[in-house]
């Protein structure tokens, strides 16, 4: 009586829910990773963003003292070499 019982179809079935549940896992797991990334890519670029706009007022202030230190009388320059030894 047991030799006459067939389990094909169940397992069957539970292979084909197995195969389900794993595709649907992939698929969450791409779209989570693709998340991450798009996440990342975006606070990397706008971190990238203020550095460059840090880097170009770094600049300009550069650019205003080297101006402004070129404007200057010469004795202003004697004074600086003089007073580097005092401290």
């Amino acid at each position: 009586m047991i030799a006459s019982l067939n389990l094909l179809p169940w397992r069957e079935e539970k292979r084909k829910q197995h195969k389900q549940r794993f595709f649907s896992i992939l698929g969450a797991v791409v779209i989570v990773v693709a998340t991450v990334q798009w996440l990342l890519a975006s606070y990397f670029e706008q971190h990238q963003m203020h550095q460059q706009i840090r880097n170009q007022q770094l600049q300009q202030e550069i650019s205003t003292l080297s101006a402004s230190s070129l404007s200057c009388p010469s004795w202003i320059g004697s004074v600086k070499h003089s007073t580097n030894g005092l401290g």
